[in-house]
């Protein structure tokens, strides 16, 4: 398939933003699916042994994986993002702790900016 025809089947990303930072605030009423897979996948981490120090939630919406993450492994600090930063503002209100990488200064290295955004 040519890359102008894998276009067509490609979402358009400035209008998908748009429409998660719209839906933000509604977002965990209607997402019936998303915490039922949510749910699951934490369910598989049971019998894994591990100690993480740091844990990415990529596409973290409003943070209600990240917030289970925080109860279950309290020594880790967990990374939010998400192209809808009107989502990882909702989750920052219900948590306080998320962070954006998105909203740290440019000028700092990809380093620099993950340690700062390690809550």
């Amino acid at each position: 398939m040519t890359t102008a025809r894998m276009k067509n089947y490609l979402p358009d990303k400035a209008r998908l933003i748009k429409n998660f930072n719209s839906a933000a605030g509604s977002y965990d009423d209607i997402a019936v699916l998303q915490k039922t897979v949510a749910e699951r996948l934490l369910e598989h981490l049971d019998p894994v042994n591990i100690l993480p120090r740091r844990i990415l939630d990529l596409g973290a919406g409003t943070g209600g994986s990240a917030r289970q993450l925080r109860k279950r492994f309290k020594q880790a600090g967990v990374v939010q993002l998400d192209m809808a930063l009107k989502m990882l503002s909702y989750s920052r209100k219900q948590s306080a702790r998320a962070a954006s990488m998105a909203a740290l200064p440019r000028r700092m290295s990809p380093r620099a900016r993950a340690k700062r955004s390690i809550t």
